[in-house]
């Protein structure tokens, strides 16, 4: 997927991606949203962008192809940092943060841009935030803070209101069963995907290629939805019997057909 692309999905990136183009968006950007809308994607190709240099044109930003590009890829640029938790570790500790401060500290090793990209930054530690508070407020000439958050209030106030923060919306249905049509995806596979990923195009990618959930939704077919009648009951508590352990997923996916049915009512 393209930065445009990525942009087209909401409003709120699509402003965040014309102030990229104009070269007026903020040193310090916040991305907040449910798990699988695109933020992190976004947040990506936007620091690829923000380094690429192999081309001119800001709309073909990140060409891909480029030495700067190849690097940010394989995480091997020295202007881009990527604080994250250590193996085995759930949360971005503080010593993270100081080992960045260091290097922003000193000039920029290609002399150009740089980029630090925080992941899923609800996961830093009060101490963590507060370490970057300091960077945030005092700011660094040429460099630019990329953040995504799926919790906000897991983030300090204080961490929030120096950044520009961009709440990405879920995708609408139509949009993401084209982005699914573009991969291939057959037509009715794309159709259903698109209504039960609940506006996460990464949320619908997963579910695409879990065939486990296609077989709970056929048992889901297969019982609850088959039951007309007394003698239908009996079936379907039979192919029931043996879905003990798959209980809670039947009933998630009971209930999606469940609204889903009902909005068709609706409208």
């Amino acid at each position: 997927m393209t930065l445009r692309e990525c942009a087209e999905a909401s409003d709120t990136l699509r402003a965040l991606w014309r102030d990229f183009l104009n070269g007026r968006m903020a040193s310090a950007v916040l991305l907040i949203g449910e798990s699988g809308v695109g933020k992190r994607t976004f947040a990506r190709l936007l620091a690829q962008a923000l380094l690429c240099n192999g081309t001119d044109d800001a709309e073909k930003k990140p060409c891909g192809e480029c030495r700067n590009c190849k690097r940010f890829l394989a995480r091997t640029h020295p202007d881009a940092l990527f604080p994250a938790p250590l193996p085995k570790e759930k949360t971005i500790k503080i010593d993270a943060l100081r080992e960045m401060i260091d290097t922003l500290s000193r000039h920029s090793l290609e002399g150009g841009r740089r980029v630090v990209l925080i992941e899923n930054a609800e996961k830093m530690t009060p101490q963590a935030q507060n370490c970057l508070l300091k960077t945030l407020e005092d700011g660094a000439e040429d460099t630019w803070f990329l953040l995504t958050c799926d919790v906000e209030s897991a983030l300090l106030p204080t961490i929030r209101s120096r950044c520009r923060c961009v709440r990405v919306q879920p995708w609408e249905p139509g949009k993401i069963e084209r982005a699914l049509l573009k991969r291939g995806i057959p037509a009715d596979r794309a159709k259903a995907l698109s209504v039960y990923c609940e506006g996460s195009l990464g949320r619908a990618l997963q579910m695409q290629e879990d065939a486990s959930y296609w077989q709970a939704r056929e048992t889901v077919r297969r019982s609850f939805l088959s039951v007309k009648s007394a003698a239908s009951l009996a079936t379907a508590s039979q192919i029931l019997k043996d879905q003990k352990d798959s209980g809670d997923r039947l009933l998630d996916i009971l209930e999606q057909d469940g609204i889903h049915s009902l909005m068709i009512y609706i409208n």
